[in-house]
């Protein structure tokens, strides 16, 4: 009789056989994406909203008057970030409320912004 060779271990066959499961049902998470702002005709809370868990949306210098009062960010986690620093990008909301509310046990990150009411 001819020896056959083993060429996968018992682990290393069901790491396979979970991987080939994994990617034939498009379980496998989602990467993050980089979006930008300004995008199409896209609002700044619409581009917040389409973003999904873990994206970064990259927002280009200029004064942006908040159709709303304030944004909202319920994401747990994102990323708003200015491409050139708080003297460029300014986020102007309206009244007296906060300019961005996030939602309860959010961990997104706000960077390189002005912040301002009127």
């Amino acid at each position: 009789m001819i020896p056959v060779k083993k060429y996968f271990s018992t682990g290393a066959a069901v790491v396979f056989v979970v991987t080939l499961n994994l990617l034939l049902f498009n379980v496998l998470p989602v990467f993050a994406q980089l979006r930008y702002f300004p995008w199409k005709n896209l609002s700044l809370q619409d581009v917040i909203n389409e973003a999904e868990e873990g994206d970064t949306i990259l927002v280009a210098p200029g004064t942006y008057s908040l159709y709303y009062d304030h944004l909202v960010i319920v994401r747990e986690s994102l990323t708003l970030k200015s491409s050139h620093g708080p003297e460029k990008t300014i986020l102007q909301g309206r009244g007296r409320g906060p300019v961005i509310w996030f939602a309860t046990g959010s961990k997104a990150v706000l960077e390189g912004f002005t912040l301002t009411s009127v």
